[in-house]
């Protein structure tokens, strides 16, 4: 015999599912239906308190500035003007530890030295974030929070500033904070600029101070050895050595010509004539003086004569070539020096901007934060969803019996979590009177079989 499962037709006039579990569009649509009142209103209160919020939340102003990163230095002109063309001039005392990249912005940037320097130049930015924090501490945390400092790819430093109002703001206070946040971030700017010529001007003055003083040393030793070669020339008779050894020994070779010559000449009037001869004796009178002569040149004369001894010359032309050498680096570190001592002077006195601001930062006209379409929007797609969630849930554990499981689990959920709430009452209630809520249809029963 064929079973039929027979359903009696519910108390409340609802349509019976084709099955058990099983659940239609038009049933949720028809829940929705019912309580559409509870819904929308619901959402008109979300909307409403959303709407309210947006006005009272504190409203966030936000500009931003962008910095050229530093440009490396080059030669100096002045370098070029005064010989930059040597090694030594093309190297620049006052560049060792000059940063040139932009990590020196990010740090000055960041640095509590820049929003010290900031508050003081500007009174009124640090009466905004003393209104709130009391310490200088606090000040300066609440300053860097407002900041937003990045390096693009290509060296770039983006500045950005995001300042809140107070709660429920007026027009002018609105007012009053857009400009603000401009000041800081150009503030930001100068304190920059600032701090990096200081930088610049503080290098510059120790650079020329350790120039100046090894200018000093280098003078002091250029006149010791000046002073030293003059009593070296003076001493060993030393005008220009390599002319005087050379015009010495043409000297030599032609007294040593002549004297050989003077000697066959003699040698043929005495071959031919007594030695005691009037030709004979000038012949011998004359090779004898040559003789002297050539012997000055071989031996060294007397003080007043500027013959230097052959056997000599190696020795004192070592000596004296070192020390012109030694002159000769003297004379060109002087040189260098001097060039770096004018070069520290000028960038030491100097007075021209460091940093190139890209784009300043304007005063923003309308406000960043709050966005009140899109938090009206997502207040309405918010609080929709909740509220057709809770009408479910809602109508489905109210069409639960009394003494189902998942209805004593319902209750036991609500009284843990809510036990003086409404719906906590209405199940403690029904639970007493032994009576289901009105509107909820009874589960259908099974009957039994033929």
């Amino acid at each position: 015999m064929e079973k039929e499962k027979q359903y009696s037709a519910p108390a409340n006039g609802h349509s019976a599912p084709d099955g058990p579990g099983d659940v239609h569009v038009l049933d949720i649509l028809n829940i929705f239906a019912k309580r559409k009142k509870f819904i929308v209103i619901t959402v008109a209160i979300c909307t409403a308190a959303v709407i309210v919020i947006s006005y009272v939340m504190p409203h966030i102003y936000t500009t931003s500035l962008s910095i050229l990163p530093p440009e490396k230095n080059e030669m100096n002109p002045l370098t070029s003007m005064l010989g930059g063309s040597n090694a030594l001039s093309s190297f620049s005392l006052s560049s060792i530890g000059e940063n040139h990249s932009s990590d020196f912005y990010l740090d000055v940037l960041k640095s509590r030295t820049l929003a010290e320097s900031l508050f003081i130049d500007d009174p009124a930015i640090k009466n905004y974030f003393a209104a709130n924090n009391p310490s200088l501490e606090g000040q300066i945390l609440a300053f860097k929070g407002c900041l937003t400092i990045e390096s693009e790819h290509d060296g770039l430093v983006k500045v950005e500033v995001d300042l809140p109002t107070h709660m429920l703001p007026s027009e002018q206070e609105q007012q009053y904070i857009a400009k603000l946040s401009a000041e800081i971030a150009n503030g930001c700017s100068k304190e920059l600029d600032r701090l990096s010529r200081l930088k610049v001007v503080s290098q510059a003055h120790n650079s020329r101070v350790f120039v100046e003083s090894q200018l000093q040393a280098t003078s002091a030793q250029m006149d010791s050895l000046s002073e030293a070669m003059i009593a070296f020339q003076k001493e060993y008779k030393v005008l220009a050595l390599d002319k005087q050894v050379e015009n010495e020994i043409k000297t030599a070779i032609d007294l040593k010509s002549q004297i050989t010559e003077l000697q066959l000449e003699l040698d043929n009037v005495l071959h031919n004539q007594s030695p005691t001869s009037m030709e004979a004796q000038q012949l011998q009178a004359r090779l004898a003086e040559l003789r002297q002569e050539y012997d000055k040149l071989q031996y060294g004369g007397d003080s007043t004569d500027y013959y230097i001894p052959f056997p000599k010359i190696p020795t004192l032309q070592k000596t004296y070539t070192n020390m012109v050498l030694d002159l000769k680096v003297l004379e060109q570190v002087h040189a260098y020096l001097q060039n770096q001592y004018y070069q520290d002077r000028v960038q030491e006195e100097r007075d021209v901007p460091v940093v190139q601001v890209l784009d300043t930062a304007p005063v923003p006209d309308h406000r960043s934060s709050p966005k009140r379409s899109v938090m009206l929007i997502l207040g309405v797609i918010i609080s929709t969803m909740l509220a057709c969630g809770y009408v479910l849930v809602a109508e489905y554990f109210h069409s639960l019996p009394d003494s189902s499981a998942e209805h004593q689990r319902m209750k036991r959920f609500v009284n843990t979590i809510a036990p003086r709430s409404r719906y906590a009452k209405r199940l403690a209630t029904e639970n007493g009177n032994g009576k289901h809520h009105a509107d909820i249809p009874e589960r259908p029963q099974e009957p039994a079989p033929r």
